[in-house]
């Protein structure tokens, strides 16, 4: 968690324990459909079965909320598997979208 906060420049005094990722998306269609896509799992009434599915990957764009209120237009890349205990449980990446390249910049050798 240390370098979730730092790449939102939380501060070192400002914990993220306890929060919620959705807690960072400032757009309430990002948060509603990243509710969505996590709640997915609770709609199986057999534990058993999500397993047997095995790792279910998936993407969004999204905005997520930055230092000083600054928005980042990011992906997130999930994955959505069951745990020994059987909880279902997210591994998700963020990936921000301001670290493209730009075609039309002519690039010197």
């Amino acid at each position: 968690v240390p370098n979730f906060s730092a790449t939102f420049m939380l501060g070192w005094s400002q914990s993220v324990k306890g929060t919620r990722l959705e807690d960072y998306m400032p757009i309430d269609y990002d948060r509603e459909r990243f509710r969505n896509l996590t709640n997915e799992a609770v709609a199986f009434d057999d534990v058993d079965e999500e397993a047997a599915l095995g790792p279910t990957p998936g993407a969004m764009h999204a905005t997520m909320r930055a230092s000083q209120d600054s928005r980042v237009c990011v992906e997130l890349f999930y994955v959505k598997y069951c745990d020994f205990s059987g909880a279902v449980r997210y591994l998700v990446g963020i990936h921000e979208l301001g670290d493209q390249p730009i075609p039309d910049l002519v690039q010197f050798p």
